[in-house]
């Protein structure tokens, strides 16, 4: 009797600790949310979009550098190679830069060689990004044309009439006729109001005389 009363207890305890839940700070320790490996499984995504921006950033950068070979292999990667997914983040970049190249209203060019060269190359990044939208299916809608397209047009319209100015005139003229016939394709904020300010400019450049006067 006393051997069956032992194992009858030893068997009892071996059941109620194994039926006993672990206690609340043990299952607390072992959640995988405070290991590092979860943390940096967390992390690695915003440190991949932060070297991406970082990436882009200097690449636009490089438009305007001193070395020529640099400039145009850059300019080929974010025309030609970057992938689209991508564009904004080179937009936003093209925008703050060229914001650089106003004056605190935004409205007055300072026109310098260096701003110059990176308007030039600005216009043959945009050109090269339309001209691969060779299929009817493509489209840019994740991107605005029309703040780029302004700012460009803005500055040029100060710079003068000499060889170099004529030249990136051309070709800003060149992005404006690509534009219009793909802007089904792409997203234009204000259209009207961008394209009255383009057919403004354009006839200022090819004429001896400003719209604007005529309406004074």
């Amino acid at each position: 009797g006393v051997c069956l009363m032992t194992e009858a207890s030893s068997s009892t305890t071996s059941i109620t600790s194994s039926s006993v839940p672990p206690s609340p700070s043990s299952s607390v320790r072992s959640r995988p949310t405070d290991s590092p490996n979860y943390n940096k499984h967390i992390s690695a995504p915003i440190e991949s979009a932060t070297m991406v921006d970082k990436f882009i950033m200097d690449m636009v950068d490089l438009l305007a550098c001193d070395n020529l070979i640099v400039r145009e292999w850059v300019r080929e990667i974010l025309g030609n190679d970057l992938s689209p997914a991508l564009y904004h983040i080179m937009f936003r970049h093209l925008e703050n830069t060229l914001m650089k190249c106003f004056g605190p209203d935004n409205n007055d060019p300072i026109c310098g060689p260096r701003y110059t060269l990176f308007v030039e190359q600005a216009i043959s990044v945009l050109k090269q990004v339309l001209d691969r939208l060779s299929e009817k299916t493509d489209n840019l809608f994740t991107v605005d044309f029309s703040t780029l397209i302004n700012q460009c047009a803005l500055y040029l319209n100060k710079l003068g009439t000499n060889q170099l100015s004529i030249k990136i005139k051309i070709k800003m003229c060149q992005l404006v006729e690509v534009l219009m016939s793909k802007k089904d394709s792409v997203t234009l904020r204000q259209e009207f109001r961008l394209r009255n300010k383009l057919l403004e400019i354009i006839v200022e450049w090819t004429s001896d005389f400003s719209l604007v006067s005529l309406f004074v």
